[in-house]
Parts: C-alpha cells; structure tokens; sequence
C-alpha cells in the first residue's frame, strides 16, 4: 500500500484505489504519519500547478553529471573499438545513446567479456566483474545509493503531478463535453417553448434546481441520461449505477429519505439556474443568448460555492449563448458569485443579470409567494 500514497495525493489513481489507500490510512496510524511526511514534502510542488516541457537535452546532461560523481567511464577506447565485432560496436552505441527497446538481442560475447575486464561501470546499469574467478556484481557504495535516491525523488516530482495534471485536464474535458451536449438541448427547448429554459415549479416535490433533467428526459429532448452525469460520478461508493428519477418518481416520492435522495440526483452532477425575481414576481430565465451569463456549471456545494467536482481548482461553466468554459478559482464570472444570489443566498437571483446556480436539491424561492405571482 505504500507504494500507492504518492500517487493518492497526487490524484493519480483511480477510483478503486483510492478508496483502498483511503480504507488502509483509517487503519494504519504509521501508514498516515507516512502519509503526511509526503504531503509536507510535496508542498513546494503545489507552488506551480502549470506543466512546463523539459528543456533540450537534459537527460542527457543529467546522465554527465552523474557518471563524472559517481566514476563512470568515458566513450570506449579506440583500441577497445577495434577489438569487438561491428555487432557488438553497434550494440554499445544504442545502448550509450538510450535508444534500446523494451526487448534487446542477446549482448555479444566479445562485449560481456570486455564488460568483465572493466573496472569501472558502464553508464547507466552495473556490471559484472571477475573475483575468485566468478562473475559477481559491483557493490553499491554511499554515493550510488545516495545519486540514485536523488534520482528517484526527482523522477517522482516531475513523473506523479505530470500524470495527475493530465488526469485533471482529462476529466475536465469529459464533464465539458457533457455540459456542452446539455446546453445544446437546453437550447433547443427553449426555440420550442417560447425562448424560455426549463421553469422550475415554487412547490412541490419537483420546486428544485434538479428538475431540468427529469424534464428534458421525460419531454424526449434526451434519450440517454449518462450525459448528466460526469464520468467518476455515474457509478456510487456501492457500485450501484446512478439514474435520473423521471418527473413521475419525484411526484408520488414520501417526503423522508427516499424523496431526499431522488431530489439530490435529479440534476446529476450539474446544477441549473434558478430562474430570478421580477420585483415580486419569480420567473424563468429567457434565452437572450448572453455570453456571460451562466445557465448550467458543475454542481455548487449544498450551502452554494465554488464546485468540489475538479478538486476545488475550478468549475466548468455552459453560457447562455451555449458555450462552455472552464473558470478556474472562484465562482465569480464578471463580479457575479454564479453560485449565490446578490444578498449572497442560494435562490432565485434578484434580478434578470443575478445568474444563481443551485444544486441539485436546491429551490428558487425561500419564502411564502402566492403562486399566481409566478411567472412560467
């Protein structure tokens, strides 16, 4: 299991395993204490997030400066050229150049006999050498352990946050692409009702942010309802696939646990817009096709605020024109928090520039209205 912990705070592993270095770390008192050793070592990296390419040659130099420390030797002699077959000339070139395969040919003889009689180690592996008339191999001394361990911690703080940065960068583009196909549809209803979005009920079991789902489903706008959800989200802690209640189940749902949970799910990973205050008046967002005014994100957290979906760097935005976008940081877009309305309360804006995002379970209105002061 230790071999995974670097590789969990780095975000590297996948579900599975998470939850296993998660399960052991509860267990494992050392195991936590080595846990947050690592996290503490890993800080400075946190520093910098962007990845940046390698410059021109720096393995290569790497190796130099290494061989000259720990003593190994330079291009073979010339002397010792001529005595080895072109075969195995050309086998020592590849393999001082870093250019061998995963599956190498056999080393000639003449070259594992000259490998024996040497008495330093060619670049980058160790090699036998002849006592009591045995092939045995050269021990490691202070300064190899210490260059290799260099080279290691090294390798892993450029290697892990490369592997998690396009881990990161893959399940951002997934959940854009997505919110991307939802606000196409989210579009095409509102052509078809008038130019204005799905409304939100002010009461009942459906008055949530979350009913827009149900609703496109239900009314055939979407036939498949995967795309609500992003991919780490589709399937719960118990392996049990996760569905979109259809307008019908939230209806007939008890209030209690089960309608609970129905609410909860009903917009999958992605909130909706809550709709907004006519002075006294709460209506539906019309379609005005703006550019800056959010219609759906990743799903804020309960009490609002920036989405936890991309480990809190960001959320995934889709426009009112229908275009997506991922804003990272806050939630802020043009001086506008998306995820609470102007007082700073998760409800239906106060105004028709107040864009709030709620969750799934979240209602547009928050106190008493008559509902013939409900707009559709």
């Amino acid at each position: 299991m230790r071999e995974h912990l670097l590789g969990y705070l780095m975000g590297a592993l996948d579900a599975s395993q998470q939850r296993e270095v998660e399960s052991a770390i509860q267990d494992d008192p050392r195991l936590r204490q080595e846990l947050e050793s690592l996290n503490q070592a890993l800080d400075p990296l946190r520093t910098e997030l962007d990845s940046y390419e390698p410059p021109l040659g720096l393995a290569n130099r790497t190796l130099d400066v290494i061989g000259s420390v720990a003593g190994w030797p330079d291009e073979p002699r010339a002397e010792d050229v001529d005595q080895l077959s072109p075969e195995a000339v050309a086998f020592q070139l590849a393999f001082e150049s870093n250019h061998l395969q995963e599956e190498v040919a056999p080393v000639p003889a003449p070259l594992r006999e000259r490998n024996r009689n040497s008495r330093g180690r060619a670049r980058g592996a160790m090699t036998p050498v002849r006592e009591n008339g045995q092939d045995t191999w050269n021990r490691w001394d202070f300064l190899d352990v210490a260059v290799s361990m260099a080279l290691v911690a090294a390798a892993a703080m450029l290697f892990f946050p490369a592997i998690a940065n396009s881990r990161f960068q893959a399940r951002v583009t997934a959940c854009q692409s997505n919110l991307q196909s939802i606000a196409r549809t989210l579009d095409t209803y509102s052509e078809n009702n008038n130019g204005r979005f799905v409304s939100i009920p002010v009461k009942g079991n459906s008055a949530i942010s979350g009913v827009y789902a149900p609703t496109l489903l239900d009314e055939g706008y979407k036939t498949d309802d995967k795309s609500f959800f992003c991919a780490g989200d589709l399937v719960d802690d118990e392996g049990v696939r996760r569905q979109i209640p259809s307008l019908a189940a939230l209806t007939r749902a008890q209030p209690g646990p089960e309608l609970r949970h129905l609410q909860h799910i009903a917009g999958g990973s992605y909130g909706y817009n809550l709709g907004y205050m006519n002075g006294d008046r709460y209506t539906t967002v019309r379609n005005a096709r703006r550019p800056r005014f959010a219609l759906v994100a990743d799903a804020p957290r309960e009490q609002g605020g920036p989405s936890m979906h991309h480990e809190g760097r960001g959320q995934n935005v889709a426009f009112e024109d229908g275009h997506v976008e991922f804003v990272p940081g806050g939630a802020e877009i043009d001086f506008d928090d998306i995820y609470l309305s102007e007082r700073g309360l998760v409800e239906a804006g106060l105004g028709a520039h107040d864009s709030v995002i709620g969750s799934s379970s979240s209602r547009p209105v928050i106190f008493a209205m008559p509902v013939s002061n409900v707009q559709p």
